[in-house]
């Protein structure tokens, strides 16, 4: 659920960005110069291709992973809570989150050290 939520509010992000690059555009087409038209039009096609393609990398990854390991977990957490593209509360969720497994496998560290000198 929470991937669906990420996945909306990035369309969304995306949709502003596109609606202000066109309105760009719009501009620059009554300026009268295709060739900025051009290289806007190309520069907001290879922005949406690159978000695509990378969002289609991370949701492949998740959907062919069953189970993290728990540093996977900390490491995915943390790309999260670095991705400039969410909002500042999801990030901080991650970042927390990140703590917290941190916290765990420390203490799973711990405890299985314990048990070895035992």
């Amino acid at each position: 659920m929470e991937d669906k939520i990420q996945g909306l509010n990035l369309v969304d992000e995306i949709l502003d960005t596109i609606k202000q690059e066109v309105f760009h555009c719009k501009e620059m087409v009554s300026l009268g110069s295709p060739q900025e038209v051009l290289e806007e039009a190309t520069y907001i096609y290879n922005m949406i291709k690159e978000v695509v393609t990378v969002r289609k990398q991370d949701f492949q990854q998740i959907k062919d992973k069953k189970h993290l390991t728990l540093t996977e977990a900390i490491v995915h957490a943390r790309h999260v809570e670095q991705c400039s593209d969410l909002c500042v509360e999801c990030k901080a969720e991650h970042g927390q989150l990140a703590d917290w497994l941190t916290e765990l496998r420390d203490y799973r560290e711990k405890e299985m050290l314990k048990m070895s000198k035992e």
